[in-house]
C-alpha cells in the first residue's frame, strides 16, 4: 500500500559535518525535541483513518512532503531582536521522513478535524553553515486538506559554522525550529534559531529541563526558503 510505503521512514540520518553551531548552550533534557502532537493540549489516539477518502488525502500529502528538497535560504535577524550576524545566502538541503505513527483527536469538536503524523526532518546548506536533524509532526485539517510540519532540536545538538555571535558569558540554552508548508510549487518555509539568556546556570538548566523561566534577554535569526 502507498500510504504505509510512505510512512515507513528509514534512519539513514545526516552525514557527520562541523562542530556544534553551539557548543556553549545548557543541552535540553532528550537533546532532539518535539512536543508531542505538536504543542496541541488535546487527546490524540495513534489509530490508522477508516475513512477512504481522509486515507487517500492523507496518502497525497505525504507524498508533497516525501520528496527530497533544496532551496534558496536567506538569513536574517528577526525584527524583535538585535542579532549582530552576518550571512551569505546560501541553498538549503533537506529531507522529511515520516516514522508510521498516525494520530487522530478523540474530540473532533473539543479539538478540531486534525491528523498528525510524527516526522523526522534532516536539513544541511551548501556553504556548511547549519546541519540538523529534528523531529516534529505533520498536522493536515481534514476540512480543507491545509497541512503544515513543525519540528525543533535542541541547538547544541545542531552542526555548523553560522556565525551567531552568541554570548558565552550569559548562561543559555538554544533551539532551532523549523516551518514547511507545501503546494503546487514544492516546499517552502523558514528555520528559527533563538539562543535565551538566563540570570544563572541553575535557571538555565531549570529551562532546559521544560521548566517555566524567564530569560533575560534573546538572540533570533530567522532564515527563509
Amino acid at each position: 500500500m502507498v500510504l504505509m510505503a510512505l510512512l515507513s521512514g528509514c534512519n539513514a540520518g545526516l552525514a557527520p559535518g562541523h562542530e556544534s553551531l553551539c557548543p556553549t548552550c545548557v543541552p535540553q533534557s532528550g537533546g532532539e525535541t518535539s512536543d508531542f502532537g505538536g504543542g496541541s493540549v488535546c487527546e490524540l489516539k495513534e489509530a490508522m483513518p477508516d475513512d477512504r477518502e481522509l486515507r487517500s488525502e492523507l496518502e497525497k500529502t505525504l507524498a508533497a512532503y516525501a520528496r527530497p528538497f533544496e532551496r534558496a535560504l536567506r538569513w536574517r535577524a528577526a525584527e524583535d531582536t538585535s542579532a549582530p550576524i552576518m550571512a551569505e545566502d546560501t541553498t538549503l538541503r533537506g529531507k522529511i521522513e515520516f516514522d508510521g505513527g498516525v494520530y487522530l483527536a478523540d474530540d473532533t469538536v473539543e479539538c478540531g478535524d486534525l491528523v498528525q503524523v510524527r516526522c523526522r526532518l534532516e536539513l544541511e546548506t551548501a556553504d556548511g553553515s547549519m546541519q540538523a536533524t529534528s523531529k516534529g509532526w505533520l498536522t493536515l485539517r481534514r476540512s480543507d486538506a491545509a497541512s503544515n510540519i513543525a519540528a525543533t532540536s535542541d541547538l547544541s545538538t545542531v552542526h555548523g559554522n553560522l556565525d551567531l555571535r552568541v554570548d558565552s558569558s550569559k548562561p543559555h540554552v538554544g533551539r532551532l525550529s523549523t516551518g514547511i508548508a507545501a503546494d503546487a510549487d514544492g516546499v517552502s518555509g523558514n528555520v528559527t534559531i533563538e539562543v535565551s539568556y538566563f540570570a544563572d546556570r541553575a535557571s538555565a538548566e531549570a529551562y532546559a529541563r521544560g521548566e517555566q523561566v524567564a530569560s533575560t534577554s534573546e538572540l533570533r535569526v530567522i532564515g527563509e526558503f
